[in-house]
């Protein structure tokens, strides 16, 4: 794969630096999670909406507002797709990503970001599955950034 660049994930004319980049795999992966707590408690709003479930039959309240009900399906659906389009740009920024790191020229280098960018580990559990002192890791990270910085120039937004 040949040098990409580096796509801006911030406001118009600021620029990315390799650690903001590198945490778009995180970032996106708790919207993710946010985007699926906030499904469960639109679909759980039908129950407080006026549905409930009894053990043999199902009760609605006195005076149920069906367009809510069709409000509230139509929202989930939507929400639904969002999530969909998240969980794509997700699997599409994080295969980027980790292939931007195989590129870089060390080895040591490609652990640590991956180690820590891809597998969203901490410095100290990298440095404890690399074999090596957490401040070596901590410098080594901050050599791989500079050499993500290098390969991957950052780009205005």
């Amino acid at each position: 794969m040949l040098n990409q660049e580096v796509e801006p994930i911030k406001e118009e004319g600021v620029k990315v630096t390799a650690k903001e980049y590198l945490l778009q795999i995180k970032e996106q992966k708790q919207n993710i999670r946010k985007q699926e707590e906030y499904i469960q408690r639109l679909k759980d709003s039908l129950t407080i909406a006026g549905i409930s479930y009894d053990k043999e039959r199902i009760q609605s309240s006195p005076d149920p507002d069906p367009d809510k009900f069709t409000k509230i399906f139509g929202q989930i659906d939507e929400e639904e797709q969002r999530l969909e389009d998240m969980k794509t740009r997700f699997v599409n920024t994080r295969v980027k990503i980790i292939n931007q790191i195989h590129q870089l020229a060390e080895e040591k280098h490609q652990n640590v970001l991956y180690l820590v960018y891809v597998d969203d580990k901490t410095l100290k559990k990298a440095s404890q599955e690399m074999c090596f002192s957490y401040e070596y890791v901590k410098e080594l990270h901050g050599a791989a950034l500079q050499a993500f910085d290098l390969m991957f120039p950052p780009q205005s937004a």
